[in-house]
């Protein structure tokens, strides 16, 4: 609300009331009015300033006077506009002149250090070729490890020494032998109890698959094993040069070894020690791992080519490997010490490409690029037997737990068995010429045979049926291991992904193994087909099963239901409901009873309730057609359909969060490990940095930079230097920094620094050009450019350039020669 003053008639900044005539007026106006007449304007009484009353009111916001009303307004507007962009415009080219001058500086100052570098770069070369043509026993009396770094830097390994093999270990070689034969021969030809029938393996499907175990910058998983004792933990090597222990239990990376400078061609998991896994690549070491420090116990140096392939003995302390040199060596895994190396090069074998041990350790198999198998005794280090027979280099061997058979895959893309009783070829499987093979893997009973290549192939031994073919991978499948019983399958490939394969029908198996303890459930398994949640409530009681588990039950389950709810299961419910309604009848005559029909959907709903009343409206039928028994069977398997598809529904969301919460942590993981790694990084560039920067100021001192002129000469006045670097400026008005510097005998960037501070203090005037020149400006030159300026008012850059040109006299030392 907004009052009016009754004498100025506007709006009141202070309003106040006069009790007299009880008029609003502004306070100011009120005040002086009574003080010269002492009464009321309007009303005429007497009035003090005492008796006003002020009144509360909300400031008024009074309308902005417009400015731009006339042409000289606006164009005063726009003349100050104008001047703010020139403003802004001078002081944009004044920090573009300063961000020149400092990269002139910076510029500088890299030339001096790249001539630092080059000199020092020259001297390490120099060195190199100095320590090149030294003797050998010099390089022998250096540290083993500064030994293996030189070269490893130049490009070659360096094998380590043989100690040989005592008697010590060959006694305990034999002794082992000889009690894994007694243990094979006790235990005889019997099939293990819990092994997987082959009807049951044939079912393999895929249970889990993990992406991201290695780089995705370099793909793919070059080879994998198993751990004997616990196959929950896998271990895999792949081509960036890592190897990664995964636990199939939990679901997590439990260790990221790093340490191969090639990538890695073979790992072996130690066959009674979690903590150990063993390692070989194409850098041509062999690192043995302690999977809870992530860091070598040993490095095994026993080849100088890349180490193809590796066994670990069945005492667990000593390791068979080849390379591609035709060397094969025995090693010390306690001691990390190379026992002895023996040479196939006579005749060649083009390299050796993969070697496995025999399950007594006295023996062990190798495959050569030259298409043969050599069969090799150790402790006489002699080759007793060959078995030639592919067309192509091998890829892969696998021994039977018996000792008796030999499988082999080569790149003629054959399957071959080789019998080690008769020496001789057992059995040869062969794939299409497309399969590529690269991995093959007998089941810790014997009874099983993968084979992997464009897809993994499984067979039964002895009768070598195919049973199963899994087509998950989208690349070369380049491992595959069986677990405990061939209760599973690992395999891994080039798509850098690892999928593990589960027993669907084995989960039937065990839950209907358990039949006898779920008395309580009989009655449903033979009527309908149970709810998802009595399965799970049901196998809950023996072990807990994952989400995968329960519904691979539920699905075999209802199949099975299905199956058995035929015609004659329903004609012989019918006639036993038509028994119990007969006698209800004689006793309770004239009830309604409902029909023979409902009768059967009753007791498929509830088998243990037959005598339950029947009292639902319709006439009593004595018989069922043949269609209509068809419908309620179509009826019941419609129902199951549907509990089936809403269970398959809910276990699917439910591992899809399980699913989506591993990966949030899985990424959480990686972006910590991340930021760790960035943080190492700065850390590592900062301290490179320090010592470059310690390095620099060590040696430039010895160095000269041409161009950027040299040290003053300390003697030398001055206050006269100072006053003729003042008069050369302005003697010849355009100056530039290269020749200052050269003519007093100065580096640029104190020229530069020492124009600045005498523009500063007002000894010189001038400005920098973009050219790297000064141009001095004297006082006069000025005032008459602000003179040109006052008297135009405005004015284009142009026309102050060419005024400039004008006023500024940039030659004056020639003209004064020509006057």
């Amino acid at each position: 609300m907004s009052f009016v003053c009754a004498i100025s008639g506007e709006t009141p900044d202070e309003p106040v009331l006069s009790p007299s005539s009880r008029c609003v007026f502004e306070r100011r106006l009120i005040e002086k009015y009574v003080a010269e007449k002492g009464t009321d304007p309007i009303s005429g009484e007497e009035l003090t300033v005492d008796q006003l009353i002020e009144i509360k009111n909300p400031p008024v916001v009074k309308p902005r006077p417009p400015t731009a009303t006339s042409i000289p307004a606006i164009l005063k507007i726009l003349q100050d506009e104008w001047d703010a962009c020139m403003m802004n415009s001078f002081s944009l080219r004044q920090e573009l002149l300063t961000t020149r001058l400092e990269l002139s500086r910076s510029l500088y100052q890299h030339d001096a250090a790249c001539r630092v570098i080059a000199r020092l770069q020259k001297e390490v070369t120099a060195s190199r070729e100095a320590l090149a043509t030294l003797k050998p026993h010099a390089a022998a009396n250096q540290p083993r490890d500064l030994q293996y770094g030189i070269e490893m830097e130049d490009g070659a390994n360096a094998a380590d020494e043989e100690i040989g093999m005592s008697e010590e270990v060959a006694a305990k070689l034999q002794e082992k032998a000889s009690a894994l034969t007694a243990i094979r021969k006790q235990r005889g030809k019997a099939i293990p109890e819990d092994l997987t029938k082959p009807e049951i393996l044939s079912g393999y499907v895929e249970l889990t698959s993990h992406m991201g175990l290695h780089s995705a910058s370099m793909p793919g998983i070059t080879c994998m094993d198993v751990h004997l004792t616990n196959p929950n933990c896998i271990v895999t090597g792949g081509n960036d040069k890592n190897v990664v222990v995964f636990n199939k239990e939990t679901e997590e990376i439990a260790a990221v070894l790093k340490g191969h400078q090639r990538r890695v061609l073979k790992v072996v998991y130690h066959p009674t020690e979690e903590d150990m896994v063993i390692s070989s690549g194409a850098d041509s070491i062999i690192n043995v791992w302690s999977v809870g420090t992530q860091k070598p116990r040993h490095i095994i140096r026993a080849h100088t080519t890349p180490v193809t392939g590796i066994s670990i003995h069945a005492t667990g302390d000593y390791i068979l490997s080849v390379s591609s040199g035709e060397k094969w060596a025995f090693s010390d895994i306690r001691s990390g010490r190379l026992l002895f190396r023996v040479d196939d090069s006579a005749p060649s074998s083009q390299g050796m490409t993969c070697a496995q041990f025999h399950p007594d350790g006295l023996i062990f198999g190798v495959g050569n690029i030259d298409t043969t198998i050599k069969i090799w005794d150790l402790k006489e280090r002699t080759n007793v037997a060959n078995f030639p027979g592919h067309a192509g280099s091998i890829r892969a061997l696998s021994f039977s737990e018996n000792g008796y058979y030999l499988a082999s895959v080569g790149d003629d893309s054959a399957v071959k068995i080789w019998d080690l009783r008769k020496l001789k070829n057992l059995k040869t499987i062969n794939l299409s010429g497309k399969f590529q093979p690269r991995d093959v893997s007998f089941d810790l009973s014997g009874n099983y045979l993968a084979v992997t290549g464009v897809d993994v192939r499984v067979f039964q031994s002895k009768s070598w049926n195919e049973l199963v073919v899994l087509k998950d991978h989208t690349d070369l499948v380049t491992g595959v291991r069986f677990g405990e019983n061939a209760g599973f399958i690992v395999t891994c490939g080039m798509d850098h992904w690892k999928a593990i394969r589960q027993l669907v029908e084995f989960a039937f198996r065990f839950y209907v193994q358990f039949g006898q303890t779920l008395k309580r459930l009989e009655a449903v398994r033979n009527c309908r087909c149970p709810s998802l949640e009595t399965v799970r409530t049901v196998l809950g009681e023996k072990q807990q099963f994952n989400g995968s588990f329960v519904l691979a039950v539920y699905k075999l389950f209802l199949k099975e239901s299905r199956m058995n709810l035929n015609v004659a299961d329903l004609e012989n419910r019918r006639a036993r409901v038509q028994a119990a309604s007969g006698t209800s009848s004689a006793t309770r005559e004239g009830l309604r009873r409902r029909p023979a029909v409902r009768a059967i959907n009753d007791e498929l709903t509830d088998s243990d309730d037959e005598s339950q009343e029947l009292d639902v409206e319709g006439p009593k039928t004595e018989k069922i057609g043949k269609k209509k028994l068809a419908k309620l069977q179509a009826k019941a398997e419609r129902r199951m359909m549907r509990e089936e598809e809403e269970a398959e529904r809910e276990v699917r969301k439910k591992m899809d969060i399980e699913r989506a919460e591993k990966e949030r942590l899985r990424e959480q993981q990686e972006e910590e490990e991340e930021r760790r790694r960035e943080l190492e990084e700065k850390q590592r560039i900062e301290e490179e940095k320090r010592r470059q920067h310690e390095e620099y100021l060590r040696f430039k001192e010895a160095f000269t930079v041409e161009g950027e002129g040299c040290d003053a000469d300390e003697n030398a006045d001055a206050a006269g230097l100072y006053r003729a670097f003042v008069e050369y400026v302005k003697k010849n008005k355009v100056v530039s920094m290269e020749i200052l510097a050269g003519e007093f005998g100065m580096r640029t960037a104190d020229v530069i620094d020492r124009l600045r501070n005498m523009v500063s203090d007002g000894t010189l005037t001038g400005v920098f050009d973009d050219r790297g020149k000064f141009i001095y400006v004297t006082d006069d030159e000025l005032l008459s450019i602000a003179k040109f300026i006052k008297q135009r008012g405005r004015v284009s850059v142009d026309e102050l350039a060419e005024y400039s040109n004008r006023l500024i006299d940039l030659e004056p030392e020639r003209r004064a020669v020509k006057a």
